[in-house]
């Protein structure tokens, strides 16, 4: 990606995991660093 992100963009999938629609996500790590470790 090579850029660090916006806050707008870390915001959408933390909201989409914290929803009804991520109920069958589970043992799973998603790294949302914003592009810092990449």
């Amino acid at each position: 990606m090579k850029r660090l992100l916006e806050s707008y963009e870390i915001g959408a999938p933390a909201v989409f995991l914290a929803s009804e629609g991520a109920n069958a996500i589970a043992g799973t790590s998603l790294n949302v660093s914003g592009g810092v470790l990449a």
